[in-house]
This record gives structure tokens, sequence and C-alpha cells, in this order.
């Protein structure tokens, strides 16, 4: 019977240390060669609302696809070892919407969850919808975030209060909840800086009081002027020249003047009326005298005009001349004026080639 050696047995566990290590460091390269996560490549937007939940990110996530589910939000992509989940574009109601989406009236739900605190999970859900179809951005860049008021947007935080007041943890705070809190604040604040005036007022009385003593103030002078006397008022005497002249024109007969007659008041002659000129009506031009119709290629259209103008400024780095026109409840972006349909449908293929594959010629009058 053979003995181990100290010696030999110190190599052999560290043989066995260094089959670990290779153990480990295949497992690691096995692990690489794979995707670390499958959440898209971009973050939630900064309006986003968020929360906090009670339970690891695995059950989180499961719990809150459950919780959409239940609010008539159709989640079809749920993923508890990446905490993130999805749904396909939808309309109001909840049913999965079919074509292209376009407008707030079909929506699209993500979830990203994170871990934060130990056995906390932090939890942002984005609602966004695509007001605009535009093949020449990417489909991220056309998104926008869904009002607050929107019907999706309402049933997200009411599923979100509700599973944070089953599991425990916080909900997102309902649209203005922050800016009630500000003007609480700026109000406290205002109370605040009018009480620390009135004080300081105060000070500066009460200082200006201990400056200047009560028996400080000079006593007034007594009134060392003369009391005016009452002046009696004489009449002049007469001057012999001017009496003189009294008596001479006395002694001239008096002259009597008599007032003529109250002259009557001419009356004005009126003017003979020129009737005023019939309006002329303007005779309608002959119909080959009228502006011939004209014809451009439309590139998109929106239902607002903040999003034609993005569309707009886009072509404009791209040296085109777009123009919006505004035709009932849609801002049309077009391109070009031409004569002729054929004089358009030449420029057409060009025009879907380098901007928009799905640009057409429109007639306008």
């Amino acid at each position: 019977m053979t003995t181990t050696t100290p010696h030999r047995r110190v190599i052999m566990r560290i043989d066995r240390l260094r089959a670990l290590l290779a153990a480990g460091a295949a497992a690691l390269a096995f692990a690489g060669c794979r995707p670390g996560t499958s959440r898209p490549d971009f973050q939630p937007g900064p309006s986003a609302p968020s929360g906090e939940l009670d339970l690891p990110t695995d059950v989180a996530t499961t719990r809150l696809a459950g919780a959409l589910l239940n609010a008539r939000i159709p989640v079809t992509q749920i993923r508890p070892g990446d905490g993130y989940l999805a749904t396909p574009w939808f309309d109001t109601s909840g049913q999965i919407a079919s074509g292209r989406p376009l407008g707030q009236d079909e929506a699209l739900v993500r979830a990203w969850l994170r871990p934060g605190r130990p056995g906390h999970t932090d939890v942002v859900v984005e609602a966004v919808y695509r007001p605009v179809a535009d093949p020449a951005l990417a489909e991220r860049d056309l998104e926008r975030p869904l009002p607050p008021d929107h019907p999706v947007s309402v049933r997200l935080r009411q599923a979100m209060r509700t599973l944070a007041d089953a599991v425990g943890g916080t909900a997102p705070q309902e649209p203005g909840a922050q800016q009630v809190a500000a003007g609480q604040s700026s109000r406290v604040r205002a109370k605040v800086t009018s009480r620390v005036r009135e004080r300081a007022k105060a000070d500066t009385t009460g200082a200006a009081n201990k400056a200047v003593p009560a028996d400080s103030t000079p006593a007034a002078k007594p009134d060392t002027l003369p009391t005016p006397r009452p002046t009696e008022l004489r009449q002049p005497a007469a001057r012999v020249d001017s009496m003189n002249r009294a008596r001479s024109d006395s002694a001239r007969p008096p002259v009597v003047v008599t007032e003529k007659p109250a002259e009557k008041p001419v009356t004005p002659t009126p003017k003979p009326v020129t009737p005023a000129p019939k309006p002329v009506t303007p005779t309608p031009a002959p119909a080959e005298q009228r502006a011939a119709p004209v014809y451009r290629i439309q590139i998109a259209a929106t239902r607002t005009e903040t999003e034609a103008n993005d569309i707009v400024a886009s072509l404009i780095r791209r040296g085109y001349r777009p123009q919006i026109d505004h035709e009932g409840r849609f801002y049309k972006v077009r391109l070009g004026t031409y004569p002729t349909f054929a004089a358009a449908s030449a420029a057409l293929g060009g025009i879907r080639s380098a901007i928009a594959p799905t640009a057409f010629v429109v007639r306008v009058p």
C-alpha cells in the first residue's frame, strides 16, 4: 500500500483547480457566443411613467404582464429573464391592429424592469404611437409618447397602481401631480419670503426708534414775525385834468344809439343729392381664361402641423423644397409644381427611389 506524500497532494489539488478553471472558461466562452439580452437596443423615453415593485425582476415581469392583460393591453412578448415585455400595435379597444399603424388610435406598449434595492424591481413603461409614415426615418424616430389623458395611458397607470397595491411598491404619479407639488412649494416659499421681509422691516423700524430718543425732538420756535394790521383803503384824489375832462364830457349832448333790426337767418338752399353709383358686378372670366390645374407629388400626410413641419425640415436638409397643403383634417407634404400629369409622372420615379417609395401624383385645383 502506497501512501501519498504531502507534496503529491498539493499537486493533485492544483490540477483539479486548473480543470475547474478551464471548464468555467469554456462555459463563459459559450455564453459569450449567445446574445446577452433580448431587449431592444434603445432606452425608454424620458416621459415614460415609472414605479417600483417589491418583487424580484423575473417575478415582477410576469405579474406586470398579467396586470396589463387584465387592463385590455395585449402583451405578446414576455421575457422574465431579461426583464422586458412588449405588445404589438393595437387599438384603444385592445384589438391587435392590422396594416400600417398611423395616428393615436393605435398604440404600442413596452416595459423595462431592472433590479433595484434588494428584493425590489424598478419598472419603466412607455406607450407610444406613430403620427406619420416616413420611409426615410427609422421606426424608433417616428414614435411619439401618448398623451397622459389617452385611454391606453390611463389604463396603463391604473394597472401599475393596482399591482403596486397588491404586491407592495410605488405606482407612477398622475399627470400634473408634480406641477401641483411644485405650485405648493412655490406658495410656501412666497409665504416664508413675505414673513422674512416683514420681520426685517420690523427690526429696521425698532432700530430707528431706539437710535432717536423721544426727548431729542427740537421744540418749535416761537413766531417772531409781526402780526399784519388791516390797511384802510382810501379813495385816491382826483386829478385836475381828469376832472376838467369829465366836465367837458358832461357838457356834450348825449349820443343815442339806435339798435339795428335783427337779421333773419338765411336758410341754405339744399343741394341736389346725386344717387350713389350702383356696384358693378364683375363679369366672370371665360372658361379658357381660368387658371389651369397643376400637379404635385405627395410625400406624406399628418394630422398635426408640427409633424408636417418636421418632415419638411428633413427634406430641406436633403436639398428639396417641399410645401404643406392643409386639406380637411390632414397636413400634406408635397413636392414640385407640374403643368401636366405626364410631367409629374416623369419626376415621380426619381422621388420614389430617393425619398419615399409610397409617393404619388395628386391634382391640385
